[in-house]
This record gives C-alpha cells, sequence and structure tokens, in this order.
C-alpha cells in the first residue's frame, strides 16, 4: 500500500591523507527533498523524520597501505513499534570490484542488526573498509525497512588513496650503530655457520668466524688478512649479532609501488636512486633479485643507505655493481631469505646476510661481507674487502 521512498543521507568523505568523518547522527529524509527533523512531520509511510537515526563511524587510514579498518554504523528505531529489517547491503558507485572485496559487512561484535528491531532499540552494522593502493572507489550501506517502506542510506563512503612519493624518513648516520647495527660481525669478511670452503687464492681482508660449525678448508692456499675465529666466543658472539642484523633488515618498511619493488626480472641496466640522499631507501622482492649481465647502479650520497630485501635468493652472474655520487659499498646491504649465489666474474659491493647459504664464482670480488646464518660460505679465488 505504500510505495517505495528513499531516504537520502549526509556524504561521508575519505580524504587524503585518508580521514574518513561523518556527521554523527544520520537522520531519515525523502530524496532530494530538504526537510527539518520535526516530531510533526509525517511522510507518506507514516514515518516522521527522527523515527530512523543512523549513526556513522569514522574511518583512518595511511596513505598507500593496504590495512584493513572496520567501523561500526549504529541503526536506532525511534518509533513505537518494532521494525522489520529486509536487507543490510552494500552498494558500489564506481568500476572497482564490487563488495565485499573492498568494503565487505561483518558481523558487529556487539549487538549485530538482525531481521527486526524493537522499539526504542539499537543495533550495530560492521562494515570493514580495505583502502585500495591506487585510485578512488565509492560505497554505500543500505538498509532496507520494508514493513515502513522505506530504505536507509548511510553516507557514502569514498576513498581516495594516491601512492606518491614517500615522506621523506629521518636522516640517519651511517656507522656500527645506523638503525641496523652491525655489531661484531663488522670486522669479519666471512661469517658463516656450518662450514666455510675455498678453492684456489682467495684473500680475505677482514676476519673469518665459523659458528657453530668447525669445518674450515682451504686456507691456505687461501689467505686471511685478519684472524681466524673458528667456534669460540667470538664467532658465537658475531652469529648472534648478525640474527639481529638479518632479523633487523628484513622488518624494515618497503615503500608500496613498482619503483621499490624488484622481483625477479632481471636488475641489469638498471638505476636505483635514494629517495632521500643522506637516508635510508629500502627496495624488495618476495622472491629472488636477479642481477645478470650487466650492471645494476645505485645513485645516491656518501650518507645513503641502501637496504635490499629479497624474499627468497639473490643470484648474479656476469654482474657489476656501481655505485654513483658517492655511495659507499659500507652503506649498501642484502638481506636473502635463503642463498647468495654469485657466478663468475661478479664485482660486487654490499654487506650480504643470507640465512642459509653464500656462493661465490671464479674470480668474483666483494666490497663488503659475506654473512651465513645456518649454512655455509663458498669461495673459488675471490677476493672480499671489510670496506
Amino acid at each position: 500500500m505504500f510505495k517505495y521512498v528513499r531516504y537520502g543521507l549526509l556524504i561521508l568523505g575519505l580524504l587524503l591523507p585518508a580521514i574518513i568523518q561523518a556527521q554523527p547522527i544520520i537522520q531519515a529524509q525523502k530524496v532530494g527533498v530538504t526537510q527539518p527533523c520535526s516530531s510533526s512531520h509525517v511522510n507518506k509511510s507514516g514515518l516522521r523524520v527522527c523515527d530512523v537515526t543512523l549513526t556513522a563511524p569514522s574511518f583512518t587510514s595511511t596513505q598507500c597501505t593496504a590495512t584493513t579498518q572496520t567501523g561500526i554504523y549504529t541503526l536506532t528505531n525511534n518509533t513505537p513499534v518494532t521494525l522489520i529489517i529486509n536487507y543490510i547491503r552494500i552498494v558500489s558507485s564506481d568500476a572497482f570490484p564490487p563488495p565485499p572485496s573492498t568494503t565487505p559487512i561483518v558481523p558487529a561484535p556487539t549487538k549485530n542488526c538482525g531481521t527486526s528491531l524493537a522499539a526504542g532499540d539499537f543495533c550495530n552494522i560492521a562494515v570493514s573498509l580495505i583502502p585500495l593502493q591506487y585510485g578512488t572507489f565509492n560505497r554505500v550501506l543500505q538498509v532496507g525497512i520494508d514493513s515502513r517502506q522505506v530504505q536507509v542510506s548511510a553516507p557514502a563512503i569514498t576513498t581516495a588513496v594516491f601512492c606518491g612519493p614517500p615522506s621523506p624518513p629521518v636522516p640517519v648516520t651511517v656507522s656500527d650503530s645506523f638503525l641496523c647495527a652491525l655489531g661484531t660481525t663488522s670486522t669479519f669478511a666471512t661469517l658463516a655457520g656450518s662450514t666455510i670452503t675455498s678453492t684456489g687464492a682467495t684473500l680475505l681482508n677482514g676476519n673469518l668466524g665459523l659458528s657453530p660449525g668447525t669445518s674450515v678448508t682451504g686456507f691456505p692456499p687461501g689467505v686471511v688478512n685478519g684472524i681466524q675465529h673458528i667456534t669460540d666466543g667470538v664467532a658465537a658472539a658475531a652469529q648472534v649479532d648478525l640474527t639481529t642484523l638479518y632479523t633487523c633488515l628484513a622488518a624494515q618498511t618497503c615503500p608500496l609501488g613498482p619503483v621499490h619493488t624488484i622481483e625477479t626480472t632481471n636488475q641489469a641496466g638498471v638505476t636505483l636512486s635514494s629517495d632521500f640522499p643522506g637516508a635510508q631507501t629500502v627496495f624488495c622482492s618476495g622472491s629472488t633479485i636477479n642481477i645478470n649481465n650487466g650492471t645494476l647502479t645505485l645513485s645516491g650520497n656518501a650518507n645513503s643507505v641502501f637496504i635490499f630485501q629479497a624474499g627468497s635468493g639473490l643470484n648474479l652472474s656476469n654482474a657489476n655493481i656501481v655505485l654513483t655520487g658517492g655511495v659507499k659499498a659500507a652503506n649498501v646491504f642484502w638481506q636473502v631469505g635463503s642463498s647468495a649465489v654469485l657466478g663468475p666474474n661478479v664485482t660486487f659491493d654490499g654487506t650480504i646476510a643470507a640465512l642459509s647459504s653464500i656462493s661465490l664464482g671464479l674470480g668474483d670480488t666483494i666490497s663488503g661481507r659475506a654473512l651465513a646464518r645456518n649454512a655455509a660460505v663458498t669461495f673459488i679465488g675471490n677476493t672480499v674487502t671489510v670496506p
């Protein structure tokens, strides 16, 4: 007997840097008609403007994050009769995938809305908001109260997220005590967990350490211009510091976006620049970093710190790491989730902190360190110099 009357509500905007705010009380109003909240006004469905109120939540997000947030809408029945809730849904008004992929309705922690709402009672509707990495999307929460032929629409959830350059990090002074401390590993050209093996004229300009393993072979003829710590307290302490260094490097935040995500594509011929010269820049791969048959250039200044995170492996062959603008090998770090394999003819800069093993090819040179937490380090006539 009553025709469909739509009720529009105020607009909820999520604006960058991504704070969504809404008016605390949303009142049912006839679509296209501005009406005051008056207890004397009764519309065609017999529902007064103030008979249904909807309290909207606030959503807060950070630029370029995909952190799920949950907001609670509260629906209140101000009438003396029970209202039947026919549906609760989210509708989209954009080209992005429809709900529930970006704004699902989830059970509210308390007083979740069911199929009816008693006189004077309230219930909660929980909406889970997932900010997009790029672009803009719009969502609207709708509640259908069919017994009174009323549809209540919440404010539009509007999200505009732009992934621009990250905010400048706090500059750090690079030394043994920079953000991820080297600790006692700083003096080691190589450190391993199981074995250290050398073939040919390997030259280590720094200390050699092994713990808890006991087997070191190939020195001589290999030369260690430092101290060999084999299964002693110094090597054990260095392994503890290596674990701390590895964990710290892996925990550094990698900015979202294609500039900082370097997957399995060959990085030869690529130049990677410090976001903010004088501060730390993180580049990450969920799997393996490959550099083959060419040069990877790192550009910055003397205080720039480069951290590379490889989810699994680090593979190089016939490749060079070139540092420009004053970048120092002492400020380049490679955190490797499994093993690092350097094929022949590689010139490498930086400290490798690998979870498993490190293998070098014939004639490779490293200005840095070869540090393996759990497994072996293998040399074939290589030169490693602590920067």
